[in-house]
């Protein structure tokens, strides 16, 4: 890639996604000079004071995005990107841009690509970059780092890319299990006395939460006992809220100022937790069903904290944590049980937000929870296997191989 003087991180904020929680972790790394961040959003810690924001309002408008855009290489230069500075660029507005300091700066030009983009122009209708234009920009980076094997494989096979590399997500294990430890006395009741399923992800299209609450109406019905808790926000949560209502499943929506916990409710929608580690421990097991992925870090982080996963097969991730060896195997069209969890078959994205019968796929999910929520020695033995995962995914080993590419 050439020599660089410095290397700087520019991704669109620092809210609470996945790609953020990493750029947070990196920003500890010497070798990092500045974390920039397109909009003045901070959910995640900076270390050492890396952190510039580049424009002092979130943009409202797609003429202030369109704005923001044009002005984004000016002000970059003015924080010292040159062609001598190696630009690492998270999700598609940091791309459009490390693409136009390319060609006006001369910098260097790194993807760092957190969701499958095969499976996001498939599924996703909204607006986004051209297939065209992005092409053209992962044929133009200098590097494109993908954190998931599958999604490195796919890009080279599908767009004849030779400069992709894969360095996994990486976890500061021994800080999430200390905080997984903590507790919210609030829902202690509700772990003493049932069958607690969690689901951590932000409420958009691609996580497929209508097909979860779906797929929990049925189950409660064989497991009276059974409560789901879902943790994280997004522009969804008044149509899971209308479908939990036409399910005839009570729902109960917390936040820091909610004294307690409604037991008598069957889902309880938590918002954004700091902490969503303390709820893995007490609970049966994590429910995933996206319709597509990178490598997500929710499964990863609750098998940390040693909670059996249930993953939807989707492009790309499940299979690549739950059966790291298999990620060129066809998808799975029945349970397949791994040492940690089971990977279910997937979903193809269409939405039903309706009272309909379950779908063959919504009724595999169904029949394996129920299934494992009678069988406590296999949920037991998988929870005493996730020690393996802690290893794969330590971020001083991660670390190491992004310290080694700056």
């Amino acid at each position: 890639m050439g020599e660089v003087s410095k290397t700087c991180i520019l991704i669109n904020n620092m809210g609470g996604g996945g790609a953020e929680r990493q750029v947070s972790y990196l920003s500890h790394l010497k070798n990092i000079d500045k974390i920039i961040s397109l909009e003045p959003v901070v959910h995640y810690p900076v270390a050492n004071n890396k952190l510039q924001i580049l424009y002092p309002k979130k943009a409202r408008t797609i003429f202030n995005k369109a704005y923001q855009l044009m002005m984004a290489p000016s002000r970059l230069k003015k924080l010292g990107v040159n062609k001598n500075t190696n630009l690492m660029c998270f999700l598609q507005l940091s791309y459009i841009i490390g693409y136009c300091c390319k060609l006006l700066l001369g910098s260097k030009y790194t993807i760092c690509i957190r969701t499958n983009p095969l499976a996001f122009y498939k599924n996703v209708t909204s607006l986004k970059i051209p297939m065209f234009l992005y092409k053209h920009m992962l044929r133009s980076a200098d590097c494109i780092i993908a954190n998931s094997a599958t999604t490195a494989l796919q890009l080279q096979q599908s767009f004849g890319l030779q400069n992709v590399h894969t360095i996994a997500n990486g976890y500061a294990i021994t800080r999430i299990k200390k905080l997984s430890a903590a507790s919210d006395e609030r829902f202690d009741a509700l772990f003493n006395e049932y069958k607690v399923l969690v689901h951590t992800g932000r409420l958009e299209y691609d996580k497929g939460q209508w097909h979860l609450l779906r797929i929990f109406a049925e189950v409660i019905k064989k497991e009276p006992d059974a409560r789901l808790i879902i943790l994280g926000n997004g522009s969804y949560i008044p149509r899971l809220l209308s479908l939990c209502e036409l399910l005839n499943l009570k729902a109960q929506q917390i936040d820091e100022q909610t004294n307690s916990v409604d037991e008598t409710c069957h889902v309880y929608f938590c918002g954004f937790q700091k902490n969503p580690y303390s709820f893995y421990p007490k609970s049966k097991m994590f429910l995933f069903p996206s319709i597509y992925e990178g490598l997500p870090n929710a499964p990863i982080e609750a098998l940390i904290c040693g909670l059996p996963c249930f993953l939807s097969d989707c492009i790309s991730g499940p299979k690549e944590i739950l059966f790291p060896d298999a990620i060129n195997t066809p998808t799975v069209t029945k349970a397949m049980v791994s040492k940690y969890g089971i990977l279910l078959p997937p979903f193809d994205g269409k939405e039903i937000f309706d009272r309909s019968e379950l779908i063959p796929n919504e009724v595999i999910w169904k029949d394996q929870i129920i299934a494992s929520l009678s069988n406590e020695n296999q949920l037991l033995e998988m929870r005493n296997n996730t020690s393996d995962i802690c290893i794969k995914y330590d971020a001083s080993h991660v670390m190491e191989k992004w310290r080694e590419f700056c």
